[in-house]
C-alpha cells in the first residue's frame, strides 16, 4: 500500500509544481485508485494522501477542489458501487476520511497535552510550562461555548479535561 500512497502523492506533487495538468492529475489518480484491489483500499490510499495534502498548505486547496470535481466527474464504463456509492460520481468514503483525519488531529493534540502536563507532573523546574496550561484552560473554561465553537478548536475543552485529570491537584493549589 505504501507504494500507491508513493505513487498518488507524487501525482499530487506534480499537479502542485504545475508540471501535470488537472486533467492528467485526475486521469493517473483514477487509474492507480482502480488498479488496487479491493478498490476501497485504493480510495482509502487516494483520500488520505489527499487529506493529508490538504491539511498541509492552504496553498494547494483550489487544486484539490478542482481535482475533487474533475474526480467526481469522471465516467465510469463499468459502474462501480462500494456502500451504495457509484465510485467516481458519489466519491464514496472520502467524507469518513475526513471525519477520520479531525479525529485523528484532535486525538494527537490531547496526546500532546497529556504528555506535557505529565511533564509538569515531575515538578523538575526545567518542565514548568504554567503559560501553556493556562492558555489551554482559559481557551475551555473562559470562552463562551457558542465563541469557541466559532473561533478556537474543538479540541479545546477535551485538552483541558486532560490538563485537569492529570494535574488537578497542581493546578488547583
Amino acid at each position: 500500500m505504501a507504494d500507491v500512497y508513493d505513487e498518488m502523492l507524487a501525482i499530487l506533487q506534480d499537479l502542485f509544481s504545475d508540471r501535470i495538468s488537472t486533467q492528467e492529475a485526475v486521469r493517473d489518480l483514477a487509474s492507480t485508485t482502480l488498479s488496487v484491489d479491493p478498490p476501497q483500499y485504493g480510495l482509502y490510499n487516494l483520500w488520505s494522501v489527499i487529506v493529508t495534502c490538504a491539511c498541509e498548505s492552504s496553498g494547494y486547496h483550489d487544486k484539490i477542489v478542482e481535482l475533487l470535481v474533475q474526480l467526481s466527474k469522471l465516467p465510469s464504463e463499468d459502474i462501480l458501487i462500494l456502500y451504495d456509492m457509484q465510485i467516481w460520481k458519489d466519491l464514496p468514503t472520502l467524507g469518513w476520511a475526513l471525519r477520520d483525519h479531525r479525529q485523528s488531529v484532535i486525538s494527537k493534540i490531547i496526546n500532546r497535552d497529556k504528555f506535557t502536563a505529565l511533564l509538569m507532573a515531575t515538578e523538575e523546574p526545567v518542565f514548568v510550562y504554567l503559560w501553556f496550561t493556562m492558555f489551554t484552560l482559559r481557551d475551555a473554561l473562559e470562552i463562551p461555548i457558542g465563541q469557541l465553537l466559532l473561533t478556537h478548536p474543538l479540541e479545546a475543552i477535551p485538552s483541558a479535561a486532560i490538563w485537569i485529570s492529570t494535574l488537578g491537584v497542581g493546578i488547583y493549589k
